[in-house]
């Protein structure tokens, strides 16, 4: 008989992860720290369905906090869902996500996708940005700019009027920073825009993790200002542009359980902080 259980994370499903993702999920490193080192995860946030002892398929629904114009939301992130190969296509997600929106109280949930996935499992849901991402050499007129430290950065990207996003504080920013994706974050102002950049772990490139504003002018300052460092930025872009290496496409999803009111409005900008579309 099939059951729904909630769960901490556990080795076990990192496994599970590895082996039923259609791609690379991640290294062990990221599990621990997306679930076991995020200072909101909560003892209860693994969906697991399972037939007797065997598991079909799991989900990680988190609740957060999210400010959005200063006001702030219940919001569900949703994430990391699998499926063993067995049970594919015969409605496992669909079951777990069925029990995760009648047991659980909340504003909006979120979820990011390929565009080939937001099309086919989650096409009822409304897409309310997609953010295109390059590589662009780094630039021959770099923008002056200075470091600043935690506590001027902070406020600034709170400050953020496209950002919706978990409440920057300084605990946070420290689990940020703890990404093993990454190291070495930086912030860097220029006037009153301060963007966060890392370096990649893996490739010769720096990352644009946060900005205090979010425009197609503002990516570009961005990515002058990251230029410092000498190494290809890698940056999300609100529309396609025609230069640079395009990467990929992600498509930022909301759903609303309660009404059709959405907080956006169509046609805004708005700028989900890279660590936290989980």
């Amino acid at each position: 008989m099939e059951t729904i259980r909630t769960d901490s994370a556990h080795d076990s499903y990192y496994m599970f992860f590895k082996n039923c993702f259609s791609w690379d999920w991640g290294s062990y490193e990221k599990f621990v720290w997306k679930h076991l080192k995020d200072p909101f995860l909560s003892p209860k946030d693994f969906y697991v369905l399972e037939d007797g002892n065997k598991i079909e398929s799991i989900c990680v629904a988190r609740k957060y906090t999210y400010l959005y114009r200063n006001k702030p939301y219940h919001i569900l992130s949703m994430m990391d869902f699998a499926t063993d190969p067995d049970f594919r296509s015969s409605g496992k997600v669909s079951a777990i996500l069925q029990h995760i929106y009648s047991n659980v109280i909340f504003d909006y949930s979120i979820g990011f996708s390929s565009r080939h996935i937001r099309e086919t499992v989650h096409k009822r849901t409304e897409c309310v940005q997609t953010y295109y991402t390059y590589y662009l050499d780094p630039s021959d007129t770099p923008l002056s700019c200075i470091p600043c430290d935690d506590s001027i950065a902070i406020p600034a990207l709170n400050s953020n009027k496209n950002g919706f996003q978990i409440l920057r504080d300084q605990k946070y920013i420290d689990y940020v920073k703890s990404n093993p994706d990454y190291r070495n974050l930086v912030f860097l102002k220029k006037a009153s825009f301060v963007i966060g950049v890392a370096f990649d772990n893996n490739e010769n490139s720096v990352r644009i993790l946060e900005m205090s504003n979010y425009s197609l002018p503002y990516c570009m300052i961005a990515y002058k200002m990251a230029s410092i460092f000498g190494k290809r930025v890698k940056i999300d872009f609100p529309q396609k542009i025609n230069f640079g290496e395009f990467i990929k496409e992600t498509c930022f999803d909301v759903f609303c359980p309660s009404s059709n009111y959405n907080i956006f409005q169509k046609g805004d900008l708005i700028w989900v902080p890279v660590c936290d579309r989980k």
